[in-house]
Order: C-alpha cells, then structure tokens, then sequence
C-alpha cells in the first residue's frame, strides 16, 4: 500500500469516526456539504467513508470545517484508540449490507429471467404446442409431446423465487437503521412479483 493510498484510507475512517462521535447520519453530512457547494448526496458519503471514492482538497477542508476541526485531526482521529475495533466492526457491516444486497439483485434478477422464459415458452407454445427433440421437423416416435410451457413448468414456478425475495424485501424495515446507515436503501432495484397472494416488500 502506497502512502498515499494509507492517508486516504485514514481520512475515510477519520471522516466517519468523526460522525458517528457526534452521532449524525450520513444524510447529514450531505446536506451540510451541499450548503457547502458540493453536490454530494447520502450515497456520496457512504462512497467515501468506505474508500470507494476520494475526496478532493476542497471538499476535506469543507469537511474539517463542518466538523470544526484541522483536516490532520481527521487523519489523526482514525488511529485514536479503539479506532482499530471500530473500523472491522464498520468494514465487516460493509460486507454484509453488500452481501445482502446481491442476494436481493439475484432475487430480482431470478424473476424477471423466470419473465423472459415464460414469455418466450408462451410465444413458442402458439406457434406449436408441441416440444420436444425432432428429426426433420417432425416429433420423435414414442416421445413425449408436451408443450414449452409444460416441459418447463418447474422453472416458471414463481412461488419460491418470489417468497424469498419478498421476505428479503420485507427484511429491510427490521434492519432499515443499518442499511440506511450505508446508505443503501434508495438504491434497491424495483420488484413486482407476479405470484398469487404476494407483494413487494
């Protein structure tokens, strides 16, 4: 790690140890760096505090000054004691927010491929309601003539695919400080599942 990449990352921790100390949200931060004349949003912070985006000189001293503390405070600040216990507890909560997330992106992703096959299996299924391996065009002697729509039927059960993403959904209102926290709630993708009986979360 270079040095450079060292006090990014003690200005990342220094910045959020700060915050937190005061026991402000990120939201905050935001809107005191917008009044500041930088467009930053609760996403930005978040970005930052987690190292996924640096910060230009402007913008550290605008943080200092919201903070009303010199800029090397906040790069003194991230090895205070306890600061060590405080960053994996912090780093740790980033893995699981991102892990959840992707969880949920599967979720969603796994209905609306279900979608596209059902779509396509009904397409299929009114051009010719037969489906199975053929030579020349013409259905195999003996072999099971079903349609698209039938062979696949397991796959175009919606019922699980969207109880798990529907739970996962609902899961946010139980742990929404922590996701809010990271910033992260306004960024789930939207979902609609289709199944008798349930609804998005």
């Amino acid at each position: 790690m270079t040095n450079a990449e060292e006090y990014e990352g003690a200005f990342a921790r220094g910045v959020r140890l700060h915050r937190e100390q005061r026991g402000e949200s990120q939201q905050w931060l935001a809107d005191k760096m917008r009044a500041e004349g930088h467009e930053w949003h609760q996403s930005t912070v978040y970005k930052v505090e987690t190292g996924k985006r640096k910060v230009m000189v402007e913008e550290a001293a605008s943080i200092a000054d919201i903070f009303q503390v010199p800029i090397s405070d906040l790069l003194a600040s991230s090895d205070s004691s306890g600061a060590l216990a405080v960053r994996r507890v912090n780093e740790a909560a980033d893995a699981l927010v991102d892990s959840l997330l992707q969880m949920d992106d599967l979720a969603v992703k796994s209905h609306q491929q279900r979608l596209a096959l059902s779509v396509a299996c009904a397409i299929h299924d009114e051009q010719d309601p037969h489906w199975g391996l053929r030579i020349s065009g013409k259905p195999i002697p003996g072999g099971v003539e079903e349609s698209a729509t039938e062979h696949y039927r397991q796959l175009l059960d919606f019922t699980l695919a969207d109880e798990f993403a529907v739970k996962l959904r609902a899961a946010w209102d139980g742990i929404g400080p922590l996701m809010y926290e990271h910033g992260m709630v306004n960024i789930l993708a939207p979902f609609a599942p289709t199944s008798d009986g349930l609804v998005d979360g």
